[in-house]
């Protein structure tokens, strides 16, 4: 018995986080897909603010998938020109060279950007944020998103708590926000 309801809390367990994962941006994935900033067509990217929080959800999502796709295109074009029993050292001097050959091969580039759509546009209604001060309009306490505006005025846009966070520190007076870089 205590085996059955151990098994079926796992489960539960398993089934919430899956449930969740779908509208929560993974903490690690603020540094991955920095890497990626040129997914989507117009510098959008986790760091933009939608006038919706399903067009930031579109954008999120575009850009995971297409990260990731490229990255699986990359991998079958090097899968078979690398042996695996190579030192890493090796393994890592290789694929640096692949990889610069693939760079002057253009049309191979080409063929493997339009296979993952890394750089297509988007039809969302969304801007990366401003180099300006920022307010924060809305909070949802169990959300994940916030409702950010420039201080000089303007429209509020959506945007993911954790991506905000990273991009701006609060200021002094507690109520606005500055960009970090």
């Amino acid at each position: 018995m205590l085996r059955i309801v151990s098994l079926f809390v796992i489960s539960l367990f398993a089934l919430g986080s899956l449930a969740q994962a779908r509208t929560v941006l993974p903490r690690f994935a603020i540094g991955t897909l920095s890497a990626s900033k040129d997914a989507i067509k117009g510098g959008l990217n986790v760091w933009s603010s939608c006038k919706t929080k399903d067009d930031y959800e579109k954008v999120l999502d575009a850009v995971i998938t297409r990260t990731e796709t490229h990255e699986r295109e990359f991998y079958q074009y090097f899968r078979d020109r690398i042996d695996k029993n190579w030192p890493k050292k090796k393994r890592d001097e290789e694929n640096k060279r692949l990889y610069r050959l693939l760079e002057t091969n253009r049309r191979e580039l080409s063929k493997i950007n339009e296979k993952s759509k890394f750089g297509a546009p988007l039809d969302v209604d969304c801007k990366p944020f401003p180099r300006t001060k920022m307010i924060i309009e809305k909070n949802s306490a169990f959300g994940d998103h916030i409702c950010v505006r420039p201080l000089t005025g303007g429209a509020c846009g959506w945007t993911d708590k954790r991506a905000f966070k990273g991009f701006y520190s609060l200021g002094t007076d507690s109520k606005t926000w500055s960009p970090n870089r």
